[in-house]
């Protein structure tokens, strides 16, 4: 009966470890790429506008390590924080940094309190100094596509 088990628990981990990593696909509700903006272009594109409905491309610098709801989107200088809505879908299990991606959703500003600047480093964000509430561009995205 041991060695039973103990073969059981050897087959389990051989295919386990054969398991190839998902490094693209899509996730959330799914849509077509039309108008896609690149994240360099996103500021100028939001402007003194509150929100606007959005798709921009980007590629993925970090990503929520506990829950995998949320990510960074980083072209040059531009490092923009991508949250899923709803917490609808996550990329958790997703090997996806340095790879391109399409957001669809919309783009606002947002104040970040320094509670929530906290947490989010917690998750794997290293955003710095926390010195106080600060104002970022972020996307709430609804469906995304990992090239």
């Amino acid at each position: 009966m041991k060695k039973v088990i103990i073969l059981s628990f050897l087959v389990a981990g051989l295919f386990a470890c054969n398991q190839e990593k998902v490094t693209s696909g899509s996730f959330g509700e799914a849509f077509t790429e039309e108008n896609v903006v690149d994240i360099n272009d996103l500021r100028a594109k939001l402007g003194d506008q509150e929100e606007i409905p959005v798709q921009v491309k980007g590629t993925i610098s970090k990503k929520c390590k506990t829950e995998g709801c949320w990510l960074t989107l980083n072209e040059g200088d531009e490092e923009v924080m991508v949250m899923f809505k709803d917490h609808a879908f996550n990329i958790k299990e997703v090997d996806c940094i340095g790879k391109e991606v399409v957001i669809n959703g919309r783009a606002y500003w947002k104040e970040t309190s320094v509670e929530e600047q906290e947490h989010l480093e917690e998750d794997g964000l290293e955003g710095g100094e926390i010195t106080g509430v600060k104002k970022e561009l972020r996307v709430e995205a609804t469906g995304i596509n990992i090239k």
